[in-house]
């Protein structure tokens, strides 16, 4: 009865918590770039300390912001690094966080650019800003 329990309880915080998808390079064009829906994409690498310290924020965005999907692409791999030279992510600074707020949209709004600190609620004011269409302050 307990180990039950304690799966209904593991699935239910499952579902509280969205998962962002891990983007695979050679899908992103179709996924992300080509799609109706907005996308809020973080570029990482698993070896930048920068980008495990913003992990916490970015799971917590993944929960705040509706309407939207999330998406992750480590730069890890060459192709993954060839995608976020192309968007210019490299050039603001990594972790990147980018809103892809239009079908056919080539680079995507930085809405984080691992300067400084940020917070959940100063993430999500960003990019329902991007999704709006306006300027980030």
């Amino acid at each position: 009865m307990t180990c039950l329990l304690l799966l209904l309880l593991v699935a239910l915080l499952a579902l509280w918590h969205p998962v962002a998808a891990e983007l695979a390079p050679s899908a992103f064009e179709t996924q992300v770039l080509t799609s109706e829906k907005v996308w809020v994409v973080k570029i990482y690498s698993a070896m930048c300390g920068s980008c495990q310290e913003f992990a916490p924020t970015w799971d917590k965005l993944k929960g705040s912001v509706d309407s939207v999907e999330f998406g992750e692409l480590s730069i890890d791999q060459p192709e993954g690094m060839k995608i976020a030279e192309a968007l210019g992510a490299l050039n603001d600074g990594i972790p990147n966080v980018m809103v892809f707020a239009k079908a056919g949209q080539r680079r995507g709004e930085t809405v984080y650019n691992g300067e400084g600190a940020t917070t959940v609620q100063r993430l999500a004011k960003g990019v329902k800003r991007a999704m709006k269409g306006t300027k980030r302050c």
